[in-house]
């Protein structure tokens, strides 16, 4: 369910079930929300990047979906059983360990912001079974001290799943934390808003919030982390379609994009779930059984390539010439970017 962290010839990977025991349901029918856990355990595992040999491993309270995080050797990661904690990455020696009841770390990868006096603080999404339904969390990455905890900013309230399993993006140079969700689901319609929203990473305060539109819910909604790059974000949304490009600094929309022959909700999961990669001046989409190319200025769709299958959360991976694809039908796809795009000779990875 996320990416494996390769730290100093270590490969780290974290695994757990998406299922929840009958227990589970039990304590919801009887409100005890903090009583409830996605899965009963998981692990992380550190294998030796060159021979794949077991350096050290863990078990985890609650299934460990979400990809950890490492800065300067400190591997923090969540948890389905509201562990919010850390270990030596070279070692796996437990260094901190903060417990959230009823929190639930679902596919929100840990990420960090180090703040001006250089404390980092990792951040992580996660999931509470009733309103506002989704958290960010962000604890001192010395100590594990709780810094803040935030939801989405109002008017907006997270619906479904939301920020447990939207990865934050952090841009360190602006300060702040930016993120995505549905919100506001309406029963009658069966639609939701798809809001973009920024909050100051040292305090967790509100900064903006944009509602990129309202369409039909996505089924089990996930969401890629927002992508960017220099004053920008790109951002996308299931529901409707489309990419978007925003300003930074206060949400504002530059442009959005509906992808041609891409069916969305009620028809189709829609997409983009995974965010758009920026590479060699152009943004690279992966939705539906396409590839998109679109002009980062404009929003223009250059180029659709035709993959086949469905994507799923996944942004294209781009190297050498080539894009790596991973796919919801069970697919590993490595196809030559000239086949996609044609960007020139000089491509540079």
């Amino acid at each position: 369910m996320n990416n494996a962290i390769v730290y100093k010839g270590l490969v780290i990977v974290s695994v757990g079930g998406v299922c929840f025991t009958f227990s589970q349901f039990v304590h919801y029918e009887t409100h005890h929300y903090n009583e409830i856990m996605r899965a009963r355990n998981g692990a992380i595992y550190a294998f030796n990047a060159t021979d794949g040999r077991l350096v050290w491993m863990i078990f985890t309270k609650g299934e460990a979906m979400p990809a950890p995080a490492v800065y300067h050797g400190v591997l923090a990661y969540t948890t389905g059983g509201g562990c919010f904690a850390a270990v030596n990455a070279t070692t796996g020696q437990m260094l901190w360990k903060d417990s959230f009841p009823g929190y639930m770390g679902n596919m929100a990868s840990v990420n960090y912001y180090v703040m001006p006096n250089g404390t980092p603080l990792f951040i992580a999404g996660f999931t509470y079974t009733v309103a506002p339904y989704g958290f960010l969390l962000a604890v001192n990455g010395l100590n594990g001290r709780l810094a803040w905890n935030a939801t989405m900013p109002s008017p907006y309230v997270g619906a479904n799943t939301g920020l447990g399993d939207v990865p934050p993006a952090v841009d360190q140079q602006a300060g702040l934390v930016i993120d995505n969700d549905i919100a506001n689901f309406n029963a009658s319609s069966n639609t939701v808003d798809t809001v973009t929203f920024a909050l100051n990473a040292s305090t967790g305060k509100p900064v903006w919030a944009t509602n990129l539109g309202t369409g039909i819910i996505p089924p089990a909604f996930k969401g890629g982390m927002p992508t960017i790059h220099g004053n920008f974000i790109y951002d996308g949304s299931p529901s409707l379609g489309i990419v978007a490009k925003l300003y930074v600094n206060n949400g504002s929309i530059v442009w959005e994009t509906r992808l041609p022959d891409l069916k969305i909700p009620p028809q189709l999961p829609g997409g983009p779930r995974g965010s758009p990669t920026y590479y060699h001046g152009l943004l690279w989409v992966a939705a539906g059984s396409r590839v998109y190319v679109l002009s980062p200025t404009t929003g223009d769709v250059l180029s659709m390539y035709y993959v086949g299958g469905r994507m799923g959360i996944v942004n294209p991976v781009i190297t050498g010439g080539t894009m790596y694809l991973s796919n919801s039908y069970g697919w590993v796809v490595a196809i030559p970017l000239s086949q996609i795009f044609q960007i020139g000779r000089a491509i540079k990875s």
